[in-house]
């Protein structure tokens, strides 16, 4: 599976002017970037024949799935996670306007002119945070793994009244929010950036309509299985939820407590399962985060 985040005039999130090209995530843990990417501006016809000629390029580069990745890949994909994790490790410290490229290349100990081989700006590499974080979590749902855990059975807290698909939806969430920077004043940025900067809120609501269409998925299958009241659209459910994630993400960024974002989450998707299931007469979580 591939998610493609384009520089083209169909879709630019991350450059202005426009650049035309693509990169390829085609593994977010230890996979590889191939990119294809070229400052040429012009008509709209120019924009869209050069992305097709990137694309197509970067799809030639591709090595199939079953192919153990070359030592060039294995040292292009060391080079972007440095960069990327440098990157991180400076909106910890720095509010995103302090962080330059040349701080990012500097910290990840490679030359300025080699950041451009994996991202277009500084915002790219916050576009990529979202690309990733939501390939992994189609991953994780792709998983035998998953299977294992929503036929595990429920834990002693009365989870077996939230059903195998709401087991499935949180052991998801848990493994994507250890993968997670701790730190609340990089998710209190990458927030901000989605919601004010033009290239970054183009690339989140790219991946927050897949993150959507994702949940979907799961809202039907709890539907199918009797989990969820089957009179909600699967889209408003599915809409619902991702507005009850944010919220609890929000909350707990915003916070200075010590609770846990794994509990935030908890907490607010099983009062809102209670809500929409359809089974009756369980006791309401402590809401308090």
């Amino acid at each position: 599976m591939r998610i493609i985040a384009k520089f083209g005039a169909r879709s630019q999130p991350f450059a202005s002017p426009p650049r035309v090209g693509s990169i390829i995530i085609d593994n977010v843990a230890g996979g590889r970037v191939c990119s294809s990417q070229s400052n040429l501006t012009g008509s709209q016809e120019q924009v869209n024949d050069v992305s097709a000629a990137g694309e197509q390029q970067v799809d030639n580069c591709m090595v199939s799935d079953s192919a153990p990745p070359s030592r060039r890949e294995r040292r292009r994909t060391e080079t972007r996670d440095r960069l990327f994790r440098a990157a991180m490790a400076l909106l910890a410290e720095r509010d995103f306007d302090s962080v330059t490229v040349e701080a990012i290349t500097e910290a990840a100990d490679v030359g300025k002119g080699t950041f451009f081989n994996y991202f277009a700006n500084k915002e790219a590499v916050v576009g990529y945070a979202f690309e990733a974080q939501h390939k992994f979590m189609t991953e994780m749902l792709e998983s035998a793994e998953i299977e294992r855990e929503a036929l595990r059975g429920p834990d002693t807290d009365g989870e077996a009244e939230y059903g195998q698909t709401f087991r499935k939806l949180m052991w998801v969430v848990r493994q994507v929010e250890e993968r997670r920077n701790p730190n609340k004043r990089v998710t209190r940025t990458l927030l901000s950036l989605a919601l004010t900067n033009p290239a970054v809120r183009v690339a989140h609501l790219e991946v927050r309509h897949r993150f959507l269409s994702t949940v979907q998925e799961l809202v039907r299958e709890a539907q199918e299985s009797g989990e969820l009241r089957a009179e909600f659209g699967e889209e408003q459910l599915a809409a619902h939820l991702c507005l009850v994630h944010l919220s609890a993400l929000f909350a707990w960024a915003q916070g200075d407590d010590v609770v846990s974002l794994h509990d935030a989450f908890e907490t607010a998707y099983k009062l809102v399962w209670r809500g929409i299931g359809c089974t009756v007469g369980r006791s309401v979580p402590d809401a308090t985060v």
